[in-house]
């Protein structure tokens, strides 16, 4: 698989739809590229952008970047929502968490006391000064930065907690509040595999394990649960990600959760299947031409009497093969799904 940079524009004007789609085209035109032969395009869940590709494209070929689309669930659940004209938490608790949490980093990287003293609990523990690790800083906008901070706490807790022993201004976070920040971290992202990643992270997210008396903790799992299902619902109907999902030898069909869904795709790619089959009939006509070339009057009688034969050996042929292309295509499906499906490491273009 390969990947190169078409085009880098200056957006020079107000980032609407009518603006972004015509500097797109403006791409597609600089190498004259018709936009028909754009078969999918990805961005992020933006309303400008997303109107721009409708628009240029159409609502089947356009995708929502799914890495985007389930960062979307912790960032929601982190931040804030106007109600009324004022800023409320989408999850009451959950930012108040995050400060404490990010003043805890702040100070292990600001107060140097502090971050010796964590260094001296990880060389009792046993880390030698090479592997000697600190607490990761978040970045507000990326969703990414704060699961790290969130993991790199949980990892160094021990160490964290012995050496705030020292320091009685560092306010550490209650059991319970490691019990909502653990929750937190189970809800991460992927960009791949895209309908699998969907049915996987529900998955994870119902197995994930909350004391019953942690009420924030469960509320902030039914929210991801809840979250998840509104974004990704529809997500198994989206033509070209299904066809992605079930021709990928690796998966098929079995991580889909709605068998219409499933239903639907399949009769896409018969349909498919059907239409390059019929084009391969359209190729075998002309092959079937039989030319000859007679040497003699009674040769060429001959050529001419058998010629007829030819002709309608050729045409049933064509006739026959074109009649069953259903059956053909259907065949092919089925031989394909009753396959096991191969290793999840394995390279699908070279199953292919």
């Amino acid at each position: 698989m390969l990947s190169y940079v078409l085009g880098v524009e200056h957006l020079t004007e107000s980032h609407t739809a009518d603006y972004l789609e015509r500097k797109i085209l403006d791409v597609l035109n600089l190498w004259n590229k018709d936009r028909k032969r754009v078969r999918l395009i990805v961005t992020d869940n933006a309303s400008n952008i997303t109107k721009a590709c409708v628009q240029a494209f159409s609502k089947s070929r356009h995708v929502p970047c799914f890495a985007h689309t389930i960062n979307l669930i912790p960032a929601n659940a982190l931040g804030y929502k106007q109600v009324d004209n004022q800023s409320m938490p989408h999850m009451p608790g959950i930012p108040e968490i995050m400060r404490k949490l990010k003043n805890i980093v702040t100070m292990s990287h600001k107060k140097q006391n502090f971050s010796d003293e964590m260094k001296n609990q990880h060389k009792a523990n046993g880390v030698s000064e090479g592997q000697l690790r600190r607490l990761q800083q978040d970045v507000p906008t990326r969703w990414s930065s704060t699961y790290a901070m969130i993991k790199s706490y949980l990892e160094l807790l021990p160490s964290v907690t012995l050496a705030a022993l020292k320091f009685p201004d560092i306010e550490l976070l209650t059991s319970s509040e490691v019990a909502t920040v653990t929750a937190i971290k189970n809800v991460h992202s992927t960009a791949s595999k895209v309908i699998p990643m969907i049915k996987m992270n529900n998955t994870k997210l119902e197995a994930v394990e909350v004391a019953a008396n942690d009420e924030l903790a469960l509320k902030f799992k039914k929210f991801a649960i809840r979250e998840l299902k509104l974004r990704c619902d529809e997500i198994e109907n989206n033509m070209p990600l299904a066809l992605a999902t079930l021709l990928d030898p690796r998966y098929m069909a079995f991580h889909f959760q709605r068998a219409l869904a499933v239903a639907n795709a399949k009769s896409l790619l018969q349909k498919e299947i059907i239409k390059m089959l019929h084009d391969d009939v359209e190729t075998a006509v002309s092959a079937c031409d039989v030319q000859t070339l007679p040497t003699t009057d009674v040769e060429q009688e001959k050529d001419e009497l058998w010629s007829v034969h030819d002709e309608y050996v050729s045409s049933a042929h064509v006739r026959d093969a074109s009649d069953d292309l259903g059956s053909v295509a259907l065949t092919e499906i089925k031989a394909f799904f009753s396959r096991a499906p191969y290793p999840r490491h394995s390279n699908p273009l070279e199953i292919w």
